[in-house]
């Protein structure tokens, strides 16, 4: 049983299979708050790529109050500047990576260039940040951070009618800009994963920086 219960442990610790339901329910009661991390919204939303306008309003309103107060009111979207933005990234919890995210593909469905560079940049910042208060992420931020970077981009004008997507590589962020501290926890991870039989593959080698609409 033991043997079982350690493969078992194996395949969730390197994200190759997802616990049930009444696993999850047994961990929550052993270790309160678990639960709401294999079961917060950013997984299914990163899933699907909820890009459509009322539905990311709708997504938007299940987050806490706690993030969502900077910009909402009675659930409906209110005037809110930059440092709305920053006040909600500077929690560095997955609700402020999940409304950053969701912001982010807001501004590209109504055409505000401005909120989506502006949440795309602030993304890509608070990651060092997200894994330094959550250590429960030290190893899956890898594929976290890989697939949230495949799905946010700055948007640019080349010309007048050339606009590009300007994709952000997170590991040149966490080379230059990342403590070393957070970067050795990081890159130890992506080793390890790196030389796993079954993972190596999903880690990518070059990451493509441009690409034209």
């Amino acid at each position: 049983m033991k043997s079982l219960c350690n493969k078992a442990f194996t395949k969730y610790k390197c994200g190759l299979s997802t616990p049930q339901k009444y696993q999850i329910n047994n961990v929550e009661s052993k270790c309160i708050g678990s639960s709401q991390i294999i079961n917060h919204p950013l997984w299914k939303i990163l899933k699907y790529q909820i890009f459509d306008e009322d539905l990311i309003l709708l997504e938007l309103t299940t987050l806490p109050h706690y993030i969502v107060e900077f910009i909402s009111s009675n659930r409906r979207i209110k005037d809110f500047d930059k440092s709305c933005l920053e006040h909600i990234a500077s929690y560095g919890s997955l609700d402020s990576l999940c409304t950053l995210y969701l912001l982010h593909h807001w501004g590209v469905t109504i055409n505000s260039t401005a909120l989506s560079n502006d949440c795309c940049s602030l993304l890509i910042n608070s990651l060092e940040l997200l894994l330094k208060r959550n250590p429960h992420f030290h190893r899956s931020h890898v594929f976290l951070f890989d697939e949230l970077c495949d799905q946010i981009f700055l948007m640019e004008l080349k010309g007048y009618s050339r606009p590009l997507k300007i994709k952000l590589n997170w590991r040149e962020y966490r080379k230059e800009n990342w403590s070393s501290e957070v970067k050795e926890i990081s890159t130890k991870a992506e080793a390890d994963f790196r030389v796993h039989p079954k993972l190596q593959d999903f880690i990518p080698s070059t990451d493509q920086n441009l690409v034209e609409l």
